[in-house]
């Protein structure tokens, strides 16, 4: 994870020279908010699964 932390000073000083200090910090950190929600929100969990486990009957037969 270090090394795509790393370049964050030497972009947001590139960005600070085109838009402003202000602007520069604010917006890479919009884009980062957002690049993690993208990843978290479409990553490959499995989504509504439950984690409850359901107990099986007695003597492990499949009741139908």
């Amino acid at each position: 994870m270090i090394s795509l932390a790393s370049p964050t000073n030497s972009i947001e000083y590139a960005l600070s020279h085109r838009f402003g200090y202000q602007r520069a910090i604010a917006g890479f950190e919009v884009v980062t908010i957002l690049t993690l929600a993208l990843l978290l929100w479409f990553g490959t969990e499995a989504h509504g699964k439950s984690f409850v486990r359901r107990e099986e009957p007695a003597g492990g037969e499949n009741v139908a």
